[in-house]
């Protein structure tokens, strides 16, 4: 089944990578992930659970009211 998927990973730099992947199943996505070049990756969610926020709005907004979220600081 295609749809939005959720991708974290990390390069081989230790560069830690999120994703959201649009119409695409689960070979799909690990395909694009090697492709970017995440040496360990990990399928998060995918459909409306799907959404990815950045430097205060949505890059990809969820269709549906999330119950959790992965929050990453910088310091």
């Amino acid at each position: 089944m295609k749809e939005e998927r959720s991708v974290v990973g990390i390069d081989r730099a230790g560069h830690l990578v999120f994703l959201t992947i649009h119409k695409a199943n689960v070979w799909q996505e690990a395909s694009i992930a090697k492709a970017l070049g995440l040496w360990d990756a990990m399928n998060l969610d995918g459909g409306s659970s799907t959404g990815l926020w950045y430097a205060g709005r949505y890059l990809t907004p969820p269709k549906r009211a999330l119950a959790t979220a992965i929050v990453v600081v910088e310091h």
